[in-house]
């Protein structure tokens, strides 16, 4: 790690110690058919936060008898077996081999395979990974491994082939070669406008799905690696394996938040927890920062992308063998907050030696329930007396406090704060205990330094939306009582429907979007209001049919949202997006309104502004006898109407008039915006058809251009605006 004093080679930190092997432990436990049994799947990739143990702070730490040399395969079987005995029940199913294992024990490469890929190292692994591998999934178990960005030096220098292309390793890099900026000087760049590229990164996956490898830990990652995520990501999605990857690096930059989004199961937010001292870690040493770090990564992770706060100092204070460096009460802050976070939790340290508390902290069923609740957290207090709170599937709120300051302190909860407000049941999660009914606020009390409260509330929940109260929690079924509004969302976010009835499901498939992505969200209701735009007047449900009388025009959408437009109808029709072609108020039901037509305006092409190479020609069947061809095939090359009036703003159906006896496209830019490209083909240049789009205008008066920049376009008639 980078200012540390050790240096990471991508294989591992550097570190001068001796050899252990087995002898100094007892035999491996006896694994009970109960631990298998308890062994489930927790569903599909990323459904969850991954739990297991990682080999990383036993290599770090400079307690004699640790480092470079402890990862073997005896080693690893250990930590097997005692996760197997101690935690696996408890949903703990990761044995994660970090940096190390493809060095020799003189922490010098052990090669590299025909395609440049690491080989483990025979003496740590005399059974290879697939041995390891087949070790842990007998006992239910998934393994880790770990990888870095770019590609290696000695894979550069080696010039290896690279499998199923005719590119060489050499091909793939940066030119001028570019050492990856991560403090290692062991990795170059990849040339990403290069296939073999990805090709490179996918035998590797490939490599790693053979040897029956569970998770994969990319490491050294910087500002310049989001195609690298990227890639890696393809890479594991086409090795026919499911396997989960965690972004790592000291920490992952914050400016990649945006770009990695959606590569990677876990994406590390903060610097390492280790202390590189004789214990794995201290309080100050960095745990404590990430209190104050987490926040800025919650726009950019969620359900599926989880803050990976790196391991847990949980194992072991019992005296012998490497110590956590934590007491008691940060232990359990550590786990407090780690599960707020619905980060990854990873056991550090040497699990062979866990002590009881520790034990008893990783496998509380009501704290690890809110890990795996998969939703993330809000801060609501911060400085040295935080508070933070969390939305369950149930709808029950849990709300942690902690106290980062260095004397003991109280610490009171606001119900109004949380979104709640009268009465509520508080339930001690860490101590498992009911603490009675609170009123307005509850308080923990004497909170140690260093120490935290995790608890449970149920009472009455406040959306924050005036006139909506609470029906469900997300995933529970909300019964309607009437014609009803539902809201649903969280944290000041909501997508609506109105004029529902009967039961309806609280969840994404209902509203058909995710308003508030990685909270745990509710619905709320109200009695239905109905609506329309002024002037209009109700005609039908949406997928209902409207019989308009005389020639109408017609409003599609709803009160809370927006509304689209047709005018000049005429008869019965469908109140259906499929009939107006666009949503306009996404989530809520919508319905018709209607009232009497003022009819669309024409435009005619040949009246408007023609510039460049576009010319007026002779048209017999077009509008006024003319039309505007060669349009498009440069940016000049267009027909602008600058003058087209309406009377509301919003979404309007913008119908083209054009002729082409081939396949061509508008290009269709309204008040300077982006423009979108409309298709038409008439089949004949003699003979016009339309193609309708819709297109938000402003009140007043509007500019539309129409062209094609990069190909010819049809030939113009005339736009109609409704």
């Amino acid at each position: 790690m980078p200012g540390t004093g050790f240096v990471r080679f991508g294989l591992g930190v550097t570190l001068a110690l001796s050899v252990i092997g087995c002898s100094d432990r007892a035999p491996p436990l006896a694994l009970p058919s109960s631990v298998l049994a308890a062994a489930a799947d927790p569903g599909p990739l990323g459904a969850r936060p991954a739990m297991g143990w990682n080999s990383f702070d036993v290599l770090a730490t400079s307690r004699p008898g640790y480092g470079q040399t402890w990862l073997n395969e005896g080693h690893l079987r250990d930590a097997s077996d005692v996760l197997a005995q101690r935690v696996q029940s408890a949903g703990y199913q990761y044995i994660n081999i970090d940096s190390g294992w493809s060095a020799t024990y003189q922490w010098t490469s052990s090669g590299f395979n025909q395609w440049g890929i690491p080989i483990p190292d025979p003496e740590r692994f005399p059974h290879g990974i697939d041995g390891m591998a087949e070790y842990v999934h007998a006992r239910g178990q998934k393994l880790g491994i770990y990888s870095v960005v770019g590609l290696p030096g000695d894979v550069y220098n080696g010039n290896y082939p690279i499998a199923g292309t005719n590119c060489h390793t050499q091909d793939i890099a940066r030119q001028p070669l570019t050492v990856v900026p991560n403090g290692w000087y062991g990795q170059y760049e990849l040339d990403w406008s290069n296939p073999c590229s990805q090709a490179y990164y996918n035998e590797q996956a490939n490599q790693f799905a053979a040897w029956g490898v569970d998770l994969v830990k990319v490491d050294g990652t910087t500002a310049d690696n989001g195609p690298d995520i990227k890639a890696w990501q393809a890479a594991l999605a086409q090795a026919g394996r499911p396997m989960w990857l965690t972004v790592s690096a000291w920490p992952v930059p914050l400016s990649l938040g945006d770009e990695i989004r959606h590569a990677g199961q876990g994406v590390r937010v903060d610097t390492d927890i280790d202390c590189y001292c004789s214990t794995i870690t201290t309080w100050t040493a960095s745990t404590n920062q990430r209190w104050n770090d987490l926040p800025n990564w919650l726009p950019y992770v969620g359900p599926g992308h989880f803050p990976d706060l790196d391991s847990m100092p949980i194992s072991n204070n019992s005296g012998q063998a490497v110590q956590d460096g934590l007491n008691d009460h940060e232990r359990q802050s550590v786990m407090t907050f780690w599960s707020m976070a619905s980060s990854p939790l990873w056991i550090g340290g040497d699990i062979w030696y866990m002590d009881a508390t520790a034990q008893k902290i990783l496998t509380n069923p009501e704290v690890v329930a809110v890990d795996q609740a998969a939703v993330l957290p809000e801060r609501i207090a911060a400085g040295d007396l935080q508070q933070w709170k969390k939305t369950m599937p149930d709808g029950n709120l849990v709300v942690a406090v902690y106290n980062l300051g260095g004397s003991t302190a109280s610490i009171t909860v606001d119900f109004a704060s949380v979104g709640m407000s009268g009465d509520a049941s508080v339930r001690d999660l860490a101590a498992r205990a009911d603490l009675g009914v609170f009123t307005g606020n509850w308080t923990a009390v004497n909170v140690p330094a260093h120490g935290s409260r995790i608890v449970k509330l149920v009472g009455n929940r406040d959306s924050g939306l005036s006139g909506y109260t609470f029906c469900a929690g997300e995933y529970q079924n909300c019964a309607l009582s009437g014609t009803m509004d539902v809201a649903y969302g969280a944290q000041g976010s909501y997508v609506f429907r109105s004029g529902l009835a009967g039961t309806i499901g609280c969840g994404n498939g209902t509203f058909g979007a995710d308003p508030a992505y990685g909270a745990t969200k509710s619905c709320y209701v109200r009695p239905h209001g109905g609506g329309g735009p002024a002037g209009f007047s109700y005609c039908a449900a949406e997928y209902g049919t409207c019989a308009a009388s005389g020639v109408v025009d017609v409003a599609y959408g709803a009160a809370a949202g927006s509304y689209v437009y047709k005018t000049g109808v005429v008869g019965s029709f469908a109140c259906t997006l499929a009939t107006f072609g666009s949503d306009p108020a996404y989530g809520w039901n919508k319905a018709c309104y209607t009232r009497p037509s003022g009819g669309g305006v024409a435009y005619e092409a040949e009246a408007a502004t023609v510039s460049g190479a576009a010319k007026v020609a002779g048209c017999a069947s077009c509008g006024g006898g003319k039309k505007v061809g060669w349009v498009g095939a440069g940016a000049g090359n267009r027909v602008v109407f600058p003058q087209v009036d309406v009377a509301w703003a919003g979404q309007h159906q913008l119908i083209i008039h054009g002729l082409s006896a081939d396949p061509r496209r508008f290009s269709v830019s309204v008040n300077d915006s982006a423009a979108v490209v409309v298709p038409l083909e008439s089949g004949d240049w003699n003979k016009p058809s339309t193609a309708t789009v819709a297109v938000t205008l402003r009140q007043g008066i509007n500019t539309i251009a129409i062209g094609n920049e990069g190909e010819y376009a049809p030939d113009l008639d005339r736009i109609v605006v409704w």
